[in-house]
């Protein structure tokens, strides 16, 4: 997944801004054809290992909360389109 960057040679602020930026467009992209997305299987799975990833670095990182809070949107909006289609 393009989320992971090696920041042993990179600067911290940098990573970290874009992280931010991948996170901040998934949660448009999903905002915005919520649909689409949560019937496409792959799609479903990038959600699922993007969220484990920021949670890894929220930790990590001590950093990325608000976009923590995005994601988490997005994987109960995910839950809840699961959760009826059952």
């Amino acid at each position: 997944m393009l989320y992971k960057i090696d920041f042993t040679n990179q600067d911290k602020e940098f990573v970290l801004a874009c992280k931010r930026r991948v996170i901040q467009f998934v949660y448009r992209w999903v905002t915005a054809i919520r649909q689409p997305v949560f019937e496409d299987e792959l799609a479903v799975e990038f959600l699922e290992e993007l969220a484990n990833e920021l949670e890894s670095d929220v930790i990590h990182f001590n950093a990325l909360q608000e976009e923590a809070s995005l994601m988490h949107h997005v994987m109960s909006q995910l839950r809840r389109k699961t959760k009826y289609n059952k």
